[in-house]
């Protein structure tokens, strides 16, 4: 179970900033300013988490 937690918060620490990155440099690309709540990197990196935590916690 600890490495199914590990694996998780680990997914989640890189599809955030996976994402994050990707939105700071497509906005420093298109030269705009970045107003955006951030929520959606939230909620998909949370998922993204809980798929892969949920997928291992019975290995």
């Amino acid at each position: 179970m600890l490495s199914a937690g590990l694996f998780g918060m680990a997914c989640f620490i890189i599809v955030f900033l996976g994402l994050r990155g990707f939105e700071y440099f497509y906005h420093h690309l298109r030269h705009t300013p970045d107003w955006s709540p951030h929520w959606g990197s939230w909620v998909f990196a949370v998922l993204a988490g809980l798929y892969v935590f949920l997928t291992n916690i019975g290995r």
